[in-house]
């Protein structure tokens, strides 16, 4: 078996997001304006392997966008049960792993790229990154008192997550913040 970080594609269509960056570890709906991305969702839904490049483009309105607004890095999600309607796209993005863009292949919409995945610059193996992985873990938990109407889901998606892994641990502390999302572009691509 291959796993399913090894056979993310090469080359991917891209699609901006405006309201905070998207994290290799999240899964959540996101909303698209249909008129404009349309023809990029047929695109990727024509590829085996049905997946986008989410890049975070701040508050770049829709007539101003060009590929200079698109950072270099985002995240690669798959899409999952596309629903068009009205003036809307709806999918399910089931965060992949982080990209960076090495060639425009398309600067006009729709836009596609080249790219590789970084690996993660994090030794999980070191003490240090052990222990502050812990202590997120630990910090996430004090927090769910505070809002009993996420406390089973939280509890839940930590338990997906190890101190051995602390890359996509830090992506999920980041994506629960109220940090603005351009604070987290400006942080070598994570929230801080």
């Amino acid at each position: 078996m291959v796993p399913a970080r090894d056979t993310l594609p090469e080359r991917l269509y891209l699609l901006p997001i405006h309201n905070r960056p998207f994290f290799p570890a999240q899964v959540q709906p996101l909303v698209i304006h249909r008129p404009r991305w349309e023809e990029t969702i047929k695109r990727v839904g024509n590829t085996p392997h049905h997946s986008v490049g989410l890049a975070f483009v701040g508050d770049a309105g829709v007539d101003e966008l060009g590929h200079e607004q698109f950072p270099e890095v985002g995240t690669a999600v798959r899409m999952h049960k596309v629903q068009g309607e009205d003036d809307q796209i709806q999918f399910i993005a089931q965060g992949m792993r982080r990209f960076k863009i090495q060639r425009w292949l398309s600067k006009t919409p729709p836009y596609l790229v080249e790219v590789s995945y970084p690996k993660e610059p994090i030794d999980a193996e070191e003490d240090e990154a052990r222990a502050y992985a812990m202590a997120l873990i630990n910090g996430i938990k004090d927090l769910l008192p505070i809002n009993p109407l996420y406390g089973e889901e939280l509890k839940h998606y930590l338990n997906r997550f190890s101190p051995h892994e602390p890359g996509p641990l830090s992506d999920f502390a980041a994506a629960i913040t109220s940090a603005k999302g351009r604070n987290c572009r400006r942080s070598s691509r994570r929230c801080r």
